[in-house]
């Protein structure tokens, strides 16, 4: 389920339409309570609704304080105002909301965004998943182990070059290229030529 934090003195309109749509809705009457609630280690809330005028903190000094903190810093905003000049839009765009909405707001309008932007969110989410390949970053921790003249011959090896041919291009025995592969085989935690090749491809070392 999708959790919100509302973050507006006058909360009542917009929290009835985020229960109904069936949404779980925490609401903070000020920038300050807010911003707390935000930062609590413990806070699992993935859309943060924001209105711009509020009394002691305003949405904006909220927003400017959420998006420069260590703590959730990307969370996804939209912010509420009752002004509709095409600048103050701009603005909060600007200084990093997601969306933006004009009060009053019609509850399908409100839901559409809302739904926008988990989607974005989660596309977003998969995206730098699919980014992160584990597999890789192992292998280039263990290809950071190999010396200068093991990725040299480890290049070779990709391409497919015998010991003897491997030997002749550096011009050292074929006794030195079996030791060179041993080592390695051993840093790269592979135990053929053929996985060694293959973390070559992988790490686009050749």
């Amino acid at each position: 389920m999708i959790k919100i934090l509302l973050i507006d003195d006058n909360p009542t309109i917009v929290r009835d339409m985020l229960t109904m749509f069936g949404y779980e809705t925490d609401v903070a009457m000020d920038g300050f309570e807010g911003i707390q609630k935000l930062m609590d280690t413990k806070s699992d809330y993935d859309i943060v609704i924001l209105d711009v005028h509020m009394p002691k903190m305003d949405g904006w000094a909220a927003l400017k304080y959420i998006r420069n903190g260590e703590h959730r810093p990307n969370v996804p905003i939209i912010m509420l105002t009752s002004a509709s000049e095409e600048n103050s839009i701009i603005a909060g765009l600007r200084r990093g909301a997601d969306e933006y909405l004009v009060k009053p707001i019609a509850p399908g309008k409100l839901l559409a965004h809302i739904e926008a932007l988990t989607r974005r969110t989660q596309w977003e989410s998969k995206a730098a998943e699919q980014l992160y390949d584990p597999e890789k970053e192992m292998m280039l921790g263990a290809f950071e182990l190999l010396t200068s003249r093991e990725r040299e011959l480890l290049t070779y090896i990709a391409k497919g070059l015998s010991n003897s041919k491997i030997g002749d291009a550096l011009s050292i025995s074929e006794t030195t290229v079996k030791n060179h592969l041993a080592h390695i085989f051993k840093k790269l935690n592979v135990s053929n030529r053929t996985e060694a090749a293959y973390v070559a491809q992988k790490l686009k070392v050749v």
